[in-house]
């Protein structure tokens, strides 16, 4: 467990590779793609956190506040969800889906909007919709423009803010605005400060 990077296999049940991919494998397959990539910038002694907290959290504590290390948990389950659902609607469209337990754990589609409103996944705990936040540069919900004034972010510059003491949103946050000086300190704090389990504000 701590000595090589995280790996994944993907059974098909069928005699050959299929033609297409549907899209919730699709989903899948990057989101835990998005654990692998994160590894190389926040390192093995944060990673092995990761997989002790997912080991011992009982059903349903993981990453639960106040649970130990429930911060790297909010931070690598709400990049890989992110990236795992932005990779597939690349690859499938907005006609893509995923089961998503904010809705019911009913299917919904890649459409920004659904994006958008998808503000806490898993039980309200893994903030996926503040990377779109900082990535959109058009408000779809109601209201989103009294506290979402952040936009044209790139995935590869969210990415870059990540490293071994990326332990929660808040040092997430402190990393973000330390490193882009030049965006706007104060909207960024009220993008963050609108997602009430990024705890310290």
């Amino acid at each position: 467990m701590t000595g090589i990077m995280p790996d994944m296999t993907v059974k098909v049940s069928a005699s050959s590779e299929p033609v297409m991919y549907n899209s919730r494998l699709s989903q899948t397959l990057f989101h835990e793609l998005g654990h692998a990539s994160q590894y190389f910038k926040v390192g093995q002694d944060w990673h092995k956190r990761l997989m002790v907290e997912s080991v011992l959290a009982g059903q349903g504590s993981y990453g639960t506040p106040g649970v130990r290390d429930w911060g790297i948990t909010q931070v690598a389950e709400s990049w890989a969800e992110f990236i795992g659902t932005e990779h597939a609607r690349r690859r499938y469209g907005q006609f893509g889906s995923k089961e998503s337990p904010m809705f019911g754990n009913n299917l919904i589609n890649f459409t920004p909007f659904n994006q958008e409103r998808e503000d806490f996944f898993f039980s309200n705990w893994i903030p996926s919709g503040l990377y779109y936040d900082l990535m959109d540069n058009v408000n779809l919900v109601a209201n989103e423009d009294n506290w979402d004034n952040v936009g044209g972010v790139t995935i590869e510059e969210m990415y870059r803010v990540f490293d071994p003491y990326s332990e929660d949103m808040c040092r997430y946050y402190q990393q973000f605005v330390g490193t882009y000086r030049n965006r706007d300190t104060q909207a960024t704090f009220n993008l963050f400060a609108n997602y009430p389990n990024i705890i310290c504000f």
